[in-house]
């Protein structure tokens, strides 16, 4: 194997910077990365809302469910072993490499094949060609360059970014293009199918590393070893996250999964991307400070502090203007989707109390697994009936209650590792929650001096709500010491721990 250029990549870690600095530098990247994709997407689904039925939605969700079970059911974790390592990973990127062919290789022939029997079990005899055709997907990610994992690995998300923004930008204009032109679920399939393998020559022009076909089974065991914890993790979030669409799919049928694709991206979509952004950094700044417990903890905190400020305040804001967002922006035929996208975005609050890169990072993924194996549990319990009752609107309850659940016993592991008090967490979450919570009375006071929003009121109710927030986390800070100034001086010159 070639690894020219390699030293430069390397270097970052011998620039002189602290890993906080790193941390921070690649933060900024990934939070302008997430933002500009976060910023397509829902200017894709502005879109694409007026061209395409919910139906096509649906259709979409069913070849996506597809490939997904086999990916997340095959995953290696084998990326996130080689971040997790702190010693030379050089020698381990060939295998690497060619389980990761071999694996998109065969998800592609087994979705290739088993399509029919796929689209019998969601009763969608025209999903079998869409199914097909988003198996060429898993082919293009096999071949993705493994060198890209250095971007997160190194902290190196300059280069993350060109990776992440060239694709989606290729999927919105081939999705509009050929949804104006087709106004039809074609043009979602050839939008992934482009946006992979834009991805997949970026690869290769942005990472120097070229990967061999060598094969070293000690290696593989080696890195199985830690990946095998984050493959069951893996498939139970998978279940978790995707097993209400499947429930829906089968149960409601295709139009009702497509309402619930749609509210589950504007209700979750900002708190997932929000997760995205911390988790990227924190994983790979975790663990270069997993020896260091009183760095990590306030690492833990900062980060927490952060993404609960950011999280909250613009939950409250989706929860309360949502119906006037979707009147505005979708129609009213997306209007059924209101309730779901409500309750989806409370569970979305709950993600700023990120544990599973902590868990990782401190080679402790097996406590992970058994926290969602609980979380999976109860949900199952709960789906059918929740469904039955209230619709798409159930399922989403049921994940949120299955969440709720769970979240005493995340809390009581992260203490344990960060030796933060439980009361002592607990106040890091009060204070942005106050301030939201008071923000949001205040927005719901205004709202209802208005009968019929336009979109000229939507901004302006949605940029007093933000003004009324920036005030009270002010004042709240005076009153608090919540030491807001720690987590300012995280985008303006680092942190030193």
């Amino acid at each position: 194997m070639t690894y020219t250029g390699l030293t430069k990549l390397k270097g970052l870690i011998k620039t002189g910077r602290s890993v906080e600095e790193k941390s921070i530098k690649g933060g900024m990247w990934i939070g302008i990365t997430r933002f500009i994709t976060g910023g397509i997407d829902v200017l894709k689904l502005l879109i694409l809302a007026h061209f395409l039925a919910p139906k096509e939605f649906g259709l979409l969700g069913i070849g996506l469910l597809s490939i997904g079970i086999l990916e997340h059911f095959s995953k290696t974790g084998f990326d996130d072993a080689l971040i997790q390592k702190n010693k030379n990973i050089k020698q381990y990127l060939d295998t690497a490499w060619v389980v990761q062919v071999l694996r998109g290789t065969l998800i592609f022939i087994f979705l290739f094949f088993l399509s029919p029997l796929i689209a019998s079990f969601f009763q969608s005899p025209e999903s079998v060609l869409i199914i097909k055709s988003i198996a060429i997907i898993a082919f293009i990610r096999g071949l993705t360059n493994i060198g890209i994992v250095y971007f997160r690995k190194e902290l190196n998300y300059n280069k993350e970014f060109i990776y992440l923004t060239g694709g989606v930008l290729t999927d919105l204009l081939v999705v509009v293009t050929f949804a104006i032109l087709w106004g039809n679920v074609w043009a979602l399939v050839l939008g992934l199918i482009a946006n992979n393998f834009v991805s997949l020559i970026l690869s290769y022009i942005l990472s120097p590393i070229r990967p061999g076909l060598g094969f070293d089974m000690k290696k593989a065991k080696e890195l199985f070893t830690f990946g095998k914890n984050i493959t069951m993790t893996t498939i139970i979030k998978f279940i978790i996250l995707y097993g209400d669409d499947i429930f829906i799919g089968k149960l409601l049928g295709t139009v009702s999964l497509g309402f619930y694709r749609i509210a589950y991206k504007i209700g979750n979509t900002s708190a997932t991307e929000m997760l995205n952004v911390i988790s990227n950094v924190t994983f790979s700044a975790y663990s270069k400070l997993q020896q260091e417990i009183h760095k990590l903890r306030k690492a833990f905190i900062l980060v927490t502090k952060f993404a609960s400020l950011l999280i909250f305040p613009l939950s409250v804001l989706i929860i309360i203007l949502i119906k006037d967002f979707i009147s505005i922006f979708l129609g009213s035929e997306w209007l059924p989707i209101t309730t779901t996208v409500q309750i989806l975005t409370i569970l979305g609050m709950l993600k700023c109390i990120e544990y599973d890169s902590l868990l990782k990072a401190v080679g402790k993924p097996e406590i992970n697994v058994k926290i969602s194996s609980i979380r999976l549990c109860l949900i199952i319990i709960i789906i059918y009936p929740l469904t039955l009752k209230m619709g798409t609107a159930g399922t989403a309850l049921s994940v949120l209650l299955g969440t709720l659940a769970i979240q005493p016993i995340s809390i009581y592991h992260v203490s344990k590792i960060t030796k933060i008090g439980i009361m002592d967490f607990m106040k890091i979450l009060l204070f942005p929650a106050l301030g939201s919570g008071l923000m949001g009375i205040s927005l719901f006071l205004l709202r209802n001096t208005i009968a019929d929003i336009s979109l000229i009121d939507l901004i302006s109710l949605s940029s007093c709500a933000i003004i009324i927030y920036i005030i009270y986390i002010i004042i709240f800070n005076r009153i608090f010491n919540y030491k807001i100034m720690d987590i300012i001086n995280i985008f303006r010159r680092g942190i030193k721990i």
